[in-house]
C-alpha cells in the first residue's frame, strides 16, 4: 500500500466508475479524500472514504483582483490560439469563472498545510474547474503536482457552445503532471492540439468490474436495448424510425428519463410523437420505457432477460460508460463511430455505425445481425473476453496508479 494519502477533486460522485475507482485507490493509498464544491452523499462509500471537505468556491477577494497573475493568465487566455469573437465577448464571464477557482484554491490552502511533509496524491476526476484550481495552486507554489483525469467535454474544445475553446486551458495543461483520457481519441485530439505537451497526455481506459453473464435465450423475441437520459445529443428519437423500417418482430428496451418535460426542443417533441408513431407497428415492435434504473438494477435485468443487442446512437460521446458495461455481460453492440467508440465497438464486439446512421440503413443491419453467427453465445463469450482484456476495472485501475505514482 502506498504510504500516501490520495486526495479526489469530484463535484459527482454518482457514476458507478467514479464510485469504483473510490473503492479501489481506498486499498491502495493511506486514505481517500474528496474534496468537492457541492455536498457528497457517501452512502455505500463511507467506508472508503477518511473524509469529504467541501469548498464553497467562491470568488475570490479584492485584494485577488488586484493580483499581476490573474491579469496575466486572462490576458494570455484571450490572445491564445483559437480565440473567436465570441470567446473575447465573454471576457468578464472567464474573468469570473478564474476568481472563483482562486476563491477555491485559498480555501484549500490551510487543508494542504495542515499535511505537513506528508503531500498528498493530488488527483482532479475531470479536467476542468478543479484542474484550474490546482493549476492555480501550482502556480503560487503551493502543491508541486497533479493528476487530472479527462473524459469527453473536457477534452473536446470544438463542442464547446459558440466559443469553441476551453477557457484556460493552456494554463491547466502546463501545470498538469499528467492528463489520463479515457478514450484514445481523446489523448490524440489533445496531443495535435498541443504538440509542445503530447508527452503529458496519456491514455488510461475505465473499466467495470466482473458482474458476470448476461442471459441469452435464442428462442426469445429478439431484444434491442438503448440506454441513455433522453437528449438531442443521445438521437434515441431515431429509434422509432429504424424500428418502422423493421420486417422481424422485436422488442426495444429503453432505460433511462425521458426528458418529457423538454417541449421546447423538436427533438424531444419528435420522440414523443415517434412513441405514438410506434403503436401503429404494435404488431411487430413491442416498446419498452423502463424509466432510470440503479446501476445495480441495469445489471440485474441484464442478467435476468436477453438483450440481442445494445444500440448507442449518440452524434458526440467521449467513450461511453453503458458501453463498457454491455461488454462485460457479453452484449454485442452497434454504435455510431463518433468520440471513442470505435475503441469499444468493432469486429469482436458488434457493429461500428458511420456517425450519421440511415434509419433504413440501421434497421437493414439490425435484421441482418440478428440472422448471423454475431447473434449466439458463442459470440457473446468472444465479447466478454474482449472486455475482459481490454477494460477490466481492475486492471485498468492497476495501471492508472502505476503511471500517477511513477511520476509523483
Amino acid at each position: 500500500m502506498n504510504p500516501r494519502e490520495i486526495w479526489i477533486f469530484v463535484d459527482d460522485i454518482e457514476p458507478p466508475f467514479v464510485r469504483e475507482e473510490i473503492v479501489f485507490h481506498a486499498g491502495k493509498y493511506s486514505a481517500v479524500r474528496l474534496i468537492s464544491r457541492k455536498p457528497l452523499v457517501l452512502g455505500e462509500l463511507e467506508p472508503y472514504v477518511k473524509s469529504v471537505h467541501h469548498i464553497s468556491h467562491q470568488r475570490g477577494s479584492l485584494k485577488q483582483l488586484l493580483q499581476f497573475r490573474l491579469w496575466f493568465w486572462l490576458i494570455a487566455d484571450l490572445l491564445s490560439k483559437g480565440t473567436s469573437k465570441a470567446y473575447l465577448k465573454r471576457w468578464r464571464y472567464k474573468l469570473s469563472y478564474l476568481l472563483r477557482c482562486m476563491g477555491a484554491a485559498n480555501e484549500l490552502i490551510p487543508l494542504l498545510r495542515s499535511h505537513g511533509d506528508n503531500k498528498p496524491i493530488l488527483l482532479s476526476y475531470w479536467f476542468a474547474d478543479w484542474a484550474l484550481t490546482l493549476s492555480w495552486l501550482k502556480a503560487a507554489g503551493q502543491i508541486s503536482a497533479f493528476y487530472s483525469r479527462a473524459h469527453g467535454r473536457d477534452v473536446f474544445e470544438d463542442r464547446e457552445p459558440k466559443t469553441g475553446k476551453l477557457a484556460f486551458r493552456l494554463q491547466q495543461i502546463r501545470a498538469v503532471e499528467s492528463v489520463f483520457t479515457v478514450s484514445a481519441a481523446g489523448r490524440d485530439y489533445m496531443q495535435a492540439k498541443y504538440p509542445e505537451y503530447a508527452s503529458k497526455i496519456h491514455l488510461q481506459y475505465l473499466g467495470t468490474s466482473d458482474q458476470g453473464e448476461g442471459a441469452f435465450d435464442p428462442s426469445a423475441k429478439p431484444t434491442l436495448l438503448t440506454c441513455a437520459r433522453v437528449r438531442n445529443v443521445k438521437r434515441i428519437y431515431l429509434m422509432p424510425q429504424i424500428l418502422q423500417h423493421m420486417k422481424t418482430p422485436v422488442r426495444w428496451v429503453h432505460i433511462g428519463d425521458e426528458n418529457l418535460k423538454a417541449t421546447n426542443d423538436p427533438t424531444m417533441v419528435w420522440y414523443k410523437e415517434g412513441k405514438e408513431a410506434l403503436k401503429a407497428i404494435s404488431d411487430r415492435v413491442e416498446a419498452v420505457y423502463t424509466g432510470p434504473l440503479p446501476n445495480a438494477e441495469i445489471f440485474k435485468f441484464y442478467r435476468e432477460n436477453t438483450v440481442n443487442l445494445f444500440l448507442n446512437l449518440s452524434e458526440t460521446e467521449g467513450l461511453p460508460f453503458v458501453l463498457i458495461e454491455a461488454i462485460s455481460m457479453g452484449i454485442p453492440l452497434m454504435a455510431t463511430d463518433v468520440g471513442g467508440c470505435r475503441e469499444i465497438a468493432n469486429q469482436s464486439t458488434g457493429i461500428l455505425l458511420n456517425a450519421s446512421p440511415d434509419p433504413a440503413a440501421v434497421a437493414a443491419q439490425i435484421e441482418q445481425f440478428l440472422e448471423s453467427d454475431k447473434n449466439s453465445i458463442a459470440f457473446r463469450r468472444q465479447v466478454r473476453d474482449w472486455w475482459s482484456g481490454n477494460f477490466r476495472s481492475e486492471n485498468n485501475l492497476m495501471a492508472f496508479v502505476s503511471m500517477a505514482t511513477k511520476s509523483a
